[in-house]
């Protein structure tokens, strides 16, 4: 068969298939699917960084070296390697001051990246497929693209349209999405019939690619295939029939963010493979560890130093997760994205050569490997010692996000939240949650006067609806309960899509009207605006809203949200289960007074 000939292969069948046609995401997508919390408990989210840092950083820096190491590359990608990249940095800058371009650019981002991924496993299909010396017909080559483009058109509709398992920012996050909000109606047409030309066209893809080639021949494109289908269709068709997964399983909305991040790894360790071969050849040597070191500390270089020159006590105004972090992701990404498609051509000479080598032929290098024309200028040596130490910057930074701010917190370790929050200052990272935290701690100790200057001083360097939210639980603490209210309006102005705020403003509402009547009706108006905007699915909100009404002297209508949110709460709550019982104790009418039969 033409497929056995090592040829057809990059660096044989099993990393090519594992690495570069993502069956590794398949084997984890079904070890999740069977055994979901035991792998979550063997690879936290927490972890993740660590793993993104290894393989994300190298991947943007192959990009990189790709363009920037040899001056012949980047006079060939001029235009992109300066102008666009020029353009993309300075729409970083604009959106660093400014909050709207900043949710443009992310928004920008977060859609284009499955057309990103989407590409890259269609050019793989396609090189491994010529490789194996097919002659591929139009037609199919067609309904290939078609299949890629429709999948990512999927995706996109789910995004911008009903709920999807795609990760995007969303409720109290600094970032907003903007989506387009496609009606459920047109929303449900167009993906059930993207859908169904997604399986007319992969069904038409094989059958034409079959009357030119073995199944043996097709194994890598129906490999890319099915990694393409997992990260893009499967979740969406999850959730569009969420009956057909309960739950969801690895693809449901609880493990959306966890799920969409394996992608990204997977995505990351494909595109290495892929360049390194590029770079290196086939032979495995100490050659592919130096490409892969100048790699990463290019990757390093582009994520560390814009993070450090923009932080709030340089030159930013925003900390790193309270927008930097996420327009960071963005500019770098759409960078590589404008990058990546310049220079990934299959139809270019050099790519061609390397890449769409006759099989047992050997790899004329001729020019990529020239030493006399590396590097653009002497600072091409200056840069390794710049991305050893932004390795060693984001090498902290991934240590602080599993063991640093989060993990002191949830200790209720308030020293080691202040020597964490010494080590963020330390590397331009500095978050306003963890101002916030080391306020609710320093509450937790009794201090409530430390404890407001800090919460006060946190959203007076980083006005966030999460730092206001929780001065007023402070401020509540401490019994002002009129500035705990108004904290909890500043958090609802700050951001109207933070629904945590937004609850906890009708409660404390409710809470004030107990002892201040003339605050119930704005108390009550606001409550049964709460309930409605859960859709009065919300078993805490409708609570809140029978005590609105108890205290409002209207028991009928108070007994009625009682017992809607004891019908929502059932067991999963016992302590507020609790709280509506004895609620409806209270409400329920006194036995009638019966005079005796004469």
């Amino acid at each position: 068969m033409t497929s056995s000939s090592k040829g057809a292969w990059l660096y044989g069948p099993l990393p090519d298939l594992l690495l570069g046609c993502g069956l590794g995401y398949a084997i984890l997508a079904a070890a999740l699917l069977s055994w979901g919390p035991a792998i979550q408990s063997v690879l936290p989210f927490d972890l993740l960084p660590f793993v993104l840092l290894f393989t994300g950083a190298p991947h943007y820096g192959a990009t990189l070296l790709r363009v920037y190491e040899k001056k012949e590359d980047f006079r060939k990608y001029l235009f992109f390697s300066l102008f666009a990249s020029g353009l993309v940095w300075a729409l970083f800058c604009g959106g660093v001051y400014n909050r709207a371009l900043m949710h443009v650019l992310v928004t920008l981002y977060l859609s284009w990246s499955p057309w990103h991924y989407s590409g890259q496993n269609y050019g793989i299909a396609i090189m491994l497929l010529l490789r194996r010396g097919l002659a591929i017909p139009a037609p199919a080559k067609r309904l290939l693209h078609a299949s890629f483009t429709l999948s990512f058109l999927l995706a996109l509709l789910g995004m911008h349209g009903a709920g999807s398992a795609v990760y995007v920012p969303g409720d109290g996050e600094p970032v907003q999405f903007l989506r387009l909000g496609i009606p459920d109606r047109i929303f449900g047409a167009a993906h059930s019939l993207v859908l169904v030309l997604f399986i007319a066209a992969t069904a038409g893809t094989f059958y034409q690619l079959k009357r030119r080639g073995s199944w043996r021949d097709l194994v890598p494109v129906v490999a890319m295939t099915l990694t393409q289908s997992l990260w893009f269709v499967v979740p969406e068709i999850l959730g569009r029939w969420p009956d057909l997964l309960p739950g969801g399983g690895p693809f449901g909305p609880g493990n959306a963010a966890y799920t969409f991040a394996w992608v990204a790894v997977f995505h990351m360790v494909q595109y290495l493979w892929v360049t390194s071969y590029y770079a290196e050849g086939s032979k495995l040597s100490l050659r592919h560890g130096t490409f892969y070191v100048k790699a990463l500390l290019a990757g390093s270089a582009i994520w560390a130093i814009p993070a450090l020159l923009f932080a709030p006590t340089v030159l930013g105004a925003v900390p790193f997760d309270g927008g930097l972090g996420v327009l960071l992701a963005a500019a770098v990404n759409l960078h590589h994205f404008i990058l990546d498609g310049a220079i990934w051509k299959l139809r270019d000479g050099a790519v061609a050569r390397l890449l769409l080598r006759a099989r047992g032929a050997t790899v004329d290098r001729g020019q990529a490997e020239n030493p006399a024309v590396r590097g653009l200028s002497r600072l091409r040596y200056a840069a390794w010692p710049v991305g050893a130490a932004s390795l060693a910057v984001l090498y902290v930074a991934s240590w602080l996000s599993l063991f640093g701010v989060e993990r002191a917190y949830e200790a209720n370790d308030l020293e080691g939240l202040k020597r964490a929050a010494g080590r963020e200052r330390w590397i331009g990272r500095e978050g306003h949650r963890t101002k916030t935290y080391l306020a609710l701690l320093e509450a937790g100790t009794g201090d409530l006067a430390g404890a407001i200057s800090s919460g006060e001083g946190a959203v007076a360097s980083f006005d966030t609806a999460f730092g206001w939210n929780h001065l007023g639980t402070i401020y509540e603490m401490a019994g002002r309960m009129d500035d705990a209210i108004d904290a909890s309006r500043h958090a609802v102005a700050a951001d109207a899509g933070y629904r945590q705020a937004a609850i906890e403003l009708s409660r404390r509402l409710v809470r004030a009207a107990e002892k201040r009547p003339e605050r119930l009706d704005e108390a009550v108006a606001y409550a049964r605006f709460m309930v409605e905007a859960s859709g009065g699915l919300d078993a805490g909100q409708m609570f809140v809203l029978a005590r609105a009404l108890e205290l409002a002297g209207l028991p009928d209508e108070a007994r009625s949200s009682a017992a809607r949110a004891a019908a929502l709460t059932k067991t999963l709550d016992p302590d507020l289960l609790g709280m509506i019982e004895s609620l409806l104790r209270r409400l329920d009418p006194p036995a009638k007074m019966h005079a005796p039969e004469s």
